[in-house]
């Protein structure tokens, strides 16, 4: 999962003064352990990016691979725990059910530096409007081409709420407002039926991917975060 974030490093150099005094430059900064984990409710495997933060990347977000992580998540609520295994350079698996409201700790270390976080599974999620598993669009036309889509939901324990397949105006994928409008892009008569989700994220996962100017990070030791959240989804068809 990629994030966008702004993490500013400040280094400060000296060089050789008029009398020929000659200072060393101060050492590297230690490298800063990373992780990034999205909880989903339903989900019976999560994927987590861990690692060392990329000091040449910062602005991306990308972490470099470490040589050992040793990551446990665990199920607060109801004590079940899994090591993480890895699958890739920087991404590492947790098979671990993820269930509405219960409390989760990602604990362990990557090499010699230890971390952790917990974060809490929104507890429900409901979609009052629009009524029904499915949304009716007209096909597109030069005159029309989206539709606005009035919502009415709420979330227990989720703060912003993220589309796919559509936007909130005036042009964004994720909001704070549980009552509006979302804007939908017409397709063709007759294409296929396409899925609308909808993703309401806990404080955590809000205040690392939408604060502003500078993520908030909940990882203890370290940088990035440990969040999650619920979805829900809606049928987009065509008429």
């Amino acid at each position: 999962m990629a994030t966008p974030f702004r993490l500013l490093v400040f280094i400060i150099l000296w060089s050789a003064s008029a009398c020929g005094h000659v200072v060393d430059p101060p050492p590297e900064p230690p490298r800063v352990p990373f992780v990034e984990a999205a909880l989903i409710a339903g989900a019976t495997t999560t994927t987590v990016r861990a690692g060392w933060l990329d000091s040449e990347r910062l602005s991306s977000g990308v972490s470099a691979p470490a040589t050992l992580v040793d990551l446990t998540l665990t199920d607060e609520t109801t004590g079940a725990s899994i090591r993480l295994t890895r699958h890739d350079d920087t991404l590492y698996l947790a098979t671990l059910a993820i269930r509405p409201g219960h409390r989760y700790r990602l604990a362990g270390r990557i090499e010699a530096a230890p971390i952790h976080a917990t974060t809490t599974v929104p507890e429900q999620f409901v979609i009052e409007a629009p009524v029904g598993d499915s949304i009716m669009l007209d096909s597109a036309s030069p005159t029309s081409l989206t539709t606005a889509v009035g919502y009415r939901w709420r979330a227990l324990g989720a703060t912003a709420f993220v589309v796919d397949s559509a936007w909130f105006p005036p042009g964004q994928t994720a909001t704070r407002a549980p009552i509006g409008q979302m804007i939908v892009p017409h397709r063709p008569a007759g294409a296929p039926a396409r899925l609308l989700r909808i993703v309401a994220v806990n404080r955590d996962l809000d205040e690392y991917l939408y604060r502003t100017p500078a993520p908030a990070s909940n990882v203890f030791g370290g940088f990035g975060v440990v969040g999650a959240a619920i979805s829900a989804e809606r049928r987009l068809v065509t008429r």
